[in-house]
């Protein structure tokens, strides 16, 4: 019977503690999923913003596979000039077009993700309570989106970009989203 190899333990310069490890989370949430999608030397820099959702589009299925993801925005204001400078958000494999200020009532139907930022109209805020079930990816602005049912609430103007998952809305809509994303996420005020 052969012996299994003594496992050694690291080094105490290698060890890391558990409250470094979740300083360093909180540092890089948000850009961990960017930097996985950071531009080539050929594509000019994006905002990091965009990088995040350009990422969470990336690491979301849908229940149909789609030809291409239609990412709707409403509001005004930086993050939604970010996302519109961001451009190409998609990849290769996921192409996505950008829909400006769509009507709210047809959501449903001509989204396959939202974003709603802190100066978007107040029917929009709605969202959440309508896609309830739905196979739509839905991303705020600010933590509190979370507490009205969104998926996922960017704080952007945190230092690292930070985000937020409402672990509930996300199992409600069918959408599957890959367990790294969700790790990263910090709780959401709706989890």
């Amino acid at each position: 019977m052969p012996i299994a190899p003594h496992r050694r333990r690291p080094s105490r310069a290698h060890r890391i503690s558990g409250a470094a490890r979740r300083r360093a989370r909180t540092l890089g949430s948000g850009l961990a999923l960017a930097a996985a999608l950071a531009p080539t030397a050929a594509e000019p820099p994006r905002e990091p913003l965009a990088l995040f959702v350009s990422g969470l589009l990336a690491y979301t299925t849908w229940t149909t596979p789609l030809p291409t993801v239609r990412l709707c925005l409403w509001g005004h204001g930086h993050a939604i000039d970010a996302l519109a400078r961001g451009a190409p958000l998609g990849t290769t494999r996921q192409p996505v077009t950008v829909v400006r200020d769509a009507a709210v009532v047809d959501a449903p139907w001509r989204c396959d993700a939202v974003f709603v930022a802190a100066g978007a109209p107040p029917a929009a805020y709605d969202l959440p309570r309508t896609l309830v079930g739905r196979p739509v990816l839905v991303i705020g602005e600010g933590k509190a989106f979370c507490t009205v049912g969104g998926m996922f609430c960017v704080d952007a103007d945190a230092p690292g970009l930070r985000f937020y998952a409402n672990l509930d809305a996300v199992a409600r809509s069918g959408l599957r989203v890959h367990p790294q994303v969700l790790r990263i996420a910090h709780d959401g005020p709706g989890s």
